[in-house]
Formats: structure tokens, sequence, C-alpha cells
């Protein structure tokens, strides 16, 4: 008796095949297109065993797998061919294995695989169509939240988008991190990350919130308008995660909330605190304006941040002592860490913060003094992003 084939073998075989595009699925033999193959093999075996074809709940990763590859924009047609192909390679492996079937049993055996084709065929169509209404409904969404964030809602469009005007929002502002543009597929064709991370993105965020949630995102982050009721849950860092592992990048986000009629400003707002933790170099997470809002505030300018701002300005010509004091207050004035982090040793970190109180006043030995020398290294790193982006950004940044 011969061996059966693996999932990884069918799988190697469907990528072989020089008539089936799966670029848009896998460079090689992928997760995806092996799951594919090992339910091809389950569902062939299963039904060469039990002369059943077996039922459309069973068909699960069938149905799984086409909701993704249409996501990615894989047409519908080549994922109608590789699940095709998929089965009869599971077939003719398989029916190779027994030793010496009949030619009745052959007959009946290629009867029950084209009843089966049918039904995977019709699981894929049907989760394809699924995903066309959910991509239909995302698009009224998304004007809805176009009226929301112009100060221009509208309960016409709100009608449009099977949802209704929420007295309050969670105006979340999102940055999504350039991707890994290395990947190729077959033809040596660049793969599109960064679309298919955001149509995961999107899909997750459907999943998570369903018409809550109005989105308006591009592959380098936007704006979600989430509705808050009494009984519904905000976006919260569990759920940024569980949104970055869709997207697969660490996605980076700030809250605000108010009411419909605020959500012009609160975007303002948001998109203006994205900006400041983004120059403060600060880890991808969740930063809702509350705990935020001293910073918020250095951030907006005016004379007293222009002050704060200036103590550090003797420092300019010192960068070493403006990274050492950047450290030791990330670090939480531990001088021992201090040193390790930035390859010194801590008597140095201690000569460098004795030279940085001479030139600028603060001392660094007392609350007030640590208090006052972060409230102006934010103010500090605002305007030095500012001044960046004039160099470098002629134009305004996507909100």
């Amino acid at each position: 008796m011969a061996t059966p084939p693996s999932p990884d073998e069918i799988a190697a075989h469907l990528v072989r095949r020089s008539d089936l595009d799966l670029s848009p699925c896998d460079a090689a033999p992928g997760p995806t297109t092996i799951a594919l193959a090992r339910c091809c093999l389950d569902l062939v075996t299963e039904m060469l065993q039990t002369q059943v074809v077996p039922a459309r709940d069973r068909l699960g990763t069938i149905a799984a797998t086409a909701t993704e590859w249409a996501r990615d924009g894989v047409p519908l047609s080549t994922t109608l061919r590789i699940c095709h192909e998929a089965t009869r390679v599971a077939f003719s492996l398989t029916a190779l294995a027994v030793e010496g079937p009949d030619v009745d049993t052959l007959v009946a055996a290629s009867d029950l695989t084209m009843q089966l084709l049918d039904t995977v065929s019709a699981e894929a169509a049907d989760a394809y169509a699924a995903e066309a209404r959910r991509a239909d409904d995302e698009s009224a969404a998304q004007a809805l939240a176009v009226a929301l964030l112009s100060g221009r809602a509208d309960t016409a469009l709100a009608r449009e988008a099977g949802v209704e005007i929420a007295n309050s929002y969670q105006v979340v502002a999102v940055a999504i991190p350039e991707r890994a543009t290395g990947r190729r597929g077959r033809d040596n064709q660049p793969l599109d990350v960064a679309r298919r991370g955001l149509n995961r993105l999107l899909a997750e965020l459907g999943a998570l919130f369903e018409s809550r949630m109005l989105p308006l995102l591009d592959c380098h982050g936007g704006t979600v308008l989430v509705a808050l009721t009494e009984d519904a849950t905000e976006l919260d860092s569990a759920t940024l995660a569980r949104l970055s592992k869709a997207a697969e990048v660490p996605l980076t986000a700030t809250t605000v909330i108010g009411t419909a009629e605020d959500i012009p400003e609160a975007a303002e707002h948001a998109h203006e605190l994205l900006a400041l933790v983004r120059a403060g170099n600060r880890p991808p997470g969740l930063y809702p304006m509350a705990d935020m809002a001293v910073e918020y505030q250095l951030m907006r300018g005016g004379a007293v941040s222009r002050l704060i701002t200036a103590m550090l300005d003797p420092l300019e010509t010192a960068p070493e002592l403006l990274e050492t004091l950047r450290v030791y207050l990330t670090y939480d004035m531990n001088r021992q860490r201090t040193a390790r982090r930035l390859h010194v040793h801590p008597n140095t970190v201690d000569y460098r913060l004795r030279r940085i109180t001479r030139l600028t006043g603060l001392d660094l030995t007392t609350a007030v003094g640590i208090c006052r020398a972060a409230h102006a290294l934010i103010a500090y790193d605002h305007r030095r992003s500012c001044f960046d982006c004039e160099l470098h950004s002629p134009v305004r940044p996507f909100r």
C-alpha cells in the first residue's frame, strides 16, 4: 500500500502548479495553504471511508480561508481553482494508497468527489459574498464617519450605514507603522502586505465592535469612531493588542471621548496627542487623553510652554547630556540602569547629571526638579518634532 499524502505535500503541489497564481495567498506553502490542503485531505479521507459527502458544517476551514483571501484581494476564481485542485490531488493520492480498487469503487468515489467539489465551491462562494456585503457596509460606515468628522451628522447616511448616531463617541487616532516590503510571491512580484494588514485590521474592528465602529483608515493610520452606550465597552489596551495581531504590526492609538457634535474637535485633539506620543518615541500602545493631559497641554504651545522648553536650551550643544537626562527619566532615576543603557560607568552618569543641574538650574535630586525636567523634556521634544516636520513634511499628515 502506498503512503497517503500529507497536507504539506498537497500544498507544495499547489504552489508548483504554474497556472495557479498563489502570490496573493502565500509566497511558499504557507500556513493558510497547508491548512486548506489538510482540510481537503480530511474531507476526502472521511468521504471515502463513510461513502457520504461531509456536511457543510465540516467546511469551516474552507470558509475561513475563502474569507481571508477575499479580504486580501484574491479573485474568487483563483480561490475556487485552488480548492478544486487541492480536493482533486487529495482524492488522486488517497485513491493510489488503496490496493487494487475495482472500477465500481472508483466510479462511486469519483461521483462522491464531484459532489464534494460542489459543496466546497458553494462554501467558498458564500464566504466571498458575505465579505462583499461586509465591504459594502464598510463603505457606508466610512461615509458616515466622514460626515461626523466634518461636523455634518446626517441621519440619512446613518440609515444607509445601518446604524444610529450615538450621543457620545470614543474618538481613536491610529498610527500604523511601515511594514517590511521584501516579501515576494510568484514571478517575484511584491506582496501588498500593507493592504492585506489593513483589510484584516478592518475585519477585526468589525468583529469586535460591529455596527458601533465607524472607520476611516488607510495603510498609514487614521481615525476610528466607537459609539459609546451604557452596556458597551470602549477600545482598551487588550482590544488594541488584538487589533495589532490582526494587522500584523504593533499599533499606536490615542483616544478622546466626546459627544457626536464634538467629534471634529475631539479628533483634532486625538491626532495632536498621537503626534506628541510619536514625537516622544513612546512604545506602541494605547494612550488615552486622561493619561496624557499634562503632556498635551505642554504640546499646545504658548508663552508658558516656550518658557519651560527654554530650560533645556543650554543642553543643545551637549547632546550627550540631553540623552543622559532622557534615559535617566525613562528608567525612573535609576543611575545603574541608566549607565547600562548608555554603556558608561555610573560615576559618569553622576557627573553628567551635575553638569545638567549646573547648566539648566534643574536640581535632579529633588521631586520638584525631576518634575520640571520631565515637563521640559516633553515640551522640548515636541518643539523639535515640529521643526523636523516643517523641514521634511511639506504636506499635512493624514488625519
